[in-house]
């Protein structure tokens, strides 16, 4: 009976050991979420305080610039009319003056149109 006694002692030392233990693991996950979230959540100026130290390379900078420089790009393009009615008019002036009719002149715009389509098909890959 003295034997039952100290295996149910010892049992139940080792559920409390075990619950202890669990316990720890626990709490230290949770102070873990918590500092991690607060790492997360804290600002450039905090990381600094706390020794840690935040990298950009210089291709996340390029890329950074560039987001930039489309951005702008798509802006300013967004400004302008679809259809720019001042070249149109010109373009219909010289239809109607001849301009076109001349010798060369009908090659020399097949050949802007092909330099020009040609430097969309670079510029688009």
């Amino acid at each position: 009976m003295a034997t039952n006694k100290i295996d149910r002692s010892l049992n139940l030392q080792s559920k409390m050991l075990q619950n202890f233990q669990q316990a720890s693991r626990t709490d230290a996950q949770k102070s873990g979420d918590a500092a991690r979230s607060a790492a997360a959540g804290s600002n450039a100026a905090d990381a600094v305080r706390s020794g840690e130290k935040l990298e950009i390379s210089d291709s996340a900078r390029r890329l950074s610039e560039m987001r930039g420089l489309l951005d702008a790009g798509k802006a300013a393009l967004a400004k302008e009319p679809d259809i720019r009615e001042d070249r149109v008019a010109a373009a219909k002036q010289r239809i109607s003056s001849g301009h076109y009719d001349e010798p060369g002149a009908r090659s020399r715009f097949a050949e802007n149109l092909a330099a020009t389509l040609e430097k969309i098909g670079n510029f688009i890959g």
